[in-house]
Order: structure tokens, then sequence, then C-alpha cells
């Protein structure tokens, strides 16, 4: 028996010493291995299309297939490509069982030379995950992520790319890619994108990623849709509460994703002096003096105006320590970019405070020397 194995089309030749019975071929009595047996794989399954012949032509499974592109050192070239045969892998047109092999070279090996396609891909906008699913096993290693985009149509002349997201998985079918904030926030900037599933395209540039067998993946010409889209729908919660009354006089609010500022409103927030109820604490609510900013997606800026930073630093028991500086936000009181509304916040400390601590200057006077005023 002598045998050869092509890796780029997943088929195995056997050619026997006289006609055998093809229908009676068994799968499993045939194990690939490398010279000294070891990695060594037993093939599970696959089909002929032959009843009596010399050659028996197998296609392997997928199954099989991916399972040694997996083995390094096994069937990657003619040198490490060896079979063993048990004697019931198929039989003779009389009835009889071939005789046993054991580690005999294959006399021609075929590389597998067809790149890599992707499958699908699903997105998780909630938890920020990239599904990939590709048509055989790719290198985990050769994956370049920064190569890889979303695109709002299937054209690929307007791509967001990702930055500095990484992938969790290790070789094979599947690729999963856990989006960083800042990538997850930029996709959220860029709506429709991520808002359904129409909406949804990704882009794979050239060698973006390699199969097991060094070929490298071919770049779309156009993008493909999303398979499965699920939609934001948690709401943005509150990371930080920061106050500076010195010579800032800003509030920061920063928030666990990008939010429409244009939907915050001043008249929601309350600072307050203590979390007991008994006795009331005393409370303090900005006006249209103060103004906001956004000088990032996820923070909002508070700049304390004039009248409300002279009535707050004259009270003497809140905003002045961390021990009395909480505050509360209402429902609704913004929104992130899927339209889900910010939950109620209560008695949130202060996350850093900068007391006042700049002496006042005076900033004008008046002298009437008729009524011998000075103001």
């Amino acid at each position: 028996v002598s045998f050869g194995l092509d890796m780029n089309m997943g088929i195995l030749t056997l050619n026997f010493s006289q006609v055998v019975d093809v229908t009676t071929f068994n799968f499993t009595g045939i194990t690939l291995q490398s010279s000294s047996g070891i990695p060594s794989y037993q093939l599970t399954s696959g089909t002929t299309s032959q009843y009596y012949a010399v050659s028996v032509v197998t296609a392997l499974s997928k199954t099989d297939i991916n399972a040694l592109q997996l083995i390094a050192d096994l069937a990657t070239q003619l040198n490490n490509t060896y079979i063993s045969i048990i004697p019931r892998v198929i039989k003779s047109v009389s009835g009889n069982d071939v005789m046993p092999i054991f580690n005999k070279t294959a006399t021609t090996y075929i590389k597998d030379t067809t790149p890599p396609m992707l499958a699908g891909f699903d997105l998780d906008m909630n938890i920020g995950f990239f599904n990939l699913t590709f048509n055989e096993d790719i290198r985990a290693s050769s994956f370049m992520v920064q190569l890889f985009g979303l695109s709002a149509s299937s054209s690929i002349s307007s791509t967001i790319s990702l930055n500095s997201s990484n992938i969790s998985s290790s070789n094979g079918l599947f690729v999963d890619i856990a989006l960083s904030t800042s990538d997850l926030n930029l996709i959220k900037l860029s709506a429709p994108v991520g808002q359904s599933r129409q909406s949804t395209y990704l882009v794979i540039g050239q060698s973006a990623v390699t199969d097991m067998a060094g070929n490298n993946i071919t770049g779309f010409m156009t993008a493909q849709l999303v398979n499965n889209l699920v939609r934001d729908d948690q709401p943005p919660f509150l990371t930080q509460f920061n106050m500076d009354l010195a010579y800032a006089r800003t509030v920061h609010l920063v928030f666990s994703e990008v939010i429409n500022v244009g939907t915050f409103r001043l008249s929601t927030l309350t600072l307050l002096n203590s979390t007991v109820f008994s006795p009331a604490p005393r409370t303090f609510q900005f006006t249209l003096s103060s103004t906001i900013s956004s000088p990032y997606p996820n923070t909002i800026i508070i700049s304390i105006g004039d009248t409300d930073f002279t009535f707050l630093t004259d009270l003497v028991d809140i905003a002045t320590s961390y021990n009395n500086t909480f505050l509360n936000l209402t429902k609704g009181a913004v929104l992130d970019l899927s339209v889900n509304q910010l939950n109620t916040v209560a008695f949130f400390p202060v996350t850093n405070l900068i007391k006042n601590s700049v002496p006042p200057t005076l900033r004008n006077f008046s002298l009437d020397m008729n009524n011998g005023m000075l103001s």
C-alpha cells in the first residue's frame, strides 16, 4: 500500500495491490503520524464515491482536516506525513482484510495553499465582544486586529478601524475579540454602525490573518454583513465625580461609556453634605450661571459660574472635605448614544476633591467722598 495526501483539497488517496471493496472502507482504521509516531491523529470520518478500485480516493471530513491543521509538525510536509493502517480498514473484493501497515511514509504530499475565508461574525455591543468564524483553522498569533474594521454599508470606503482591542482565542476556527473601551466608544460614536444589523459590516484588510499553513487571508473588496448583533441596551453609569474648587472651579462627571452630552440636564444634579436623612442633609443645585462642556465622549465638565461659586463656597458644611461631598443624579439625567437612560445615582461620594484654598482677591471698589463711603 502507498498513499498520498492533498491538504489543499483534503484528499487522502490509498493505492492497494489489488481491487478492494470501497464500500467497506473504515476511516477510523487509519492513523496519520510523524516519522516517530508522535504526534499522531486517528481519522474519524470522510466520504468516498467509489465501489471497487485499486486506488481509493477519500475526502477527509472537515473535522479531521481542522484537527490535522492544529497539530504542529504533522502532515505539514512530506517528511512528517506517515500512515498506519489496521487490517479492518477495508476488505478486498474476496472479503479479506488488508495487511496492516505501520509508519509508512507518503509518496506524494500537496501543501495547503488556499487562503482562509471569513464564514461569518457576531457583535455584542453590550459587552464589547466580537466573534469571528473562519472556514478553516487560523493561527491566532498572526491576527492583526488593526486590519479589521467596521462599516455602515457594504462599501469599504469609510471604515472604522480597530486600534487597541485584543484577541482572546487560541488557534482554531473561532476568534474572539474583546473590544477595548476606546474601540467600543469609537464604534458607538460612529452611528449607525452597531445600532442595527443592516448597518453593521466587517471589513478585513489584506493579510490580516493567516491559516495554519501560513496562507494570508484575502482582503475584502466589499464588507461583510454581521450575522448576529446584540445592540447596546445597558444604561450608562457614573464612574467618577471629581471637584476642583480652587483654580479650575469645575465638576467632572465621568461615565462608563460614550454619552449624548446634549441630553444632560444640570437641574438633575444635586450636591449633598451627608448620606443620612436625619437631620436632612444640606443640598446645593447649580444655576444657569454654570455651563457644561465635554472634552471627552464619556465626560461632562461643569464650569462653576461666579454666582454658584460664591454661594457654594459661602457654605462651610458642604464640599469642604471628602466626608461632606456627595452627589445625586435623577434617573434620565443623561442618555447614551443608544438612548439608554442613566439610572438614579444616589449619594455618590466625591472621587477627587480640590478644596477652595485660594485667598480672596479684591475685584473692584468704589469711593464716595461726598458721603465718606468706601465699598
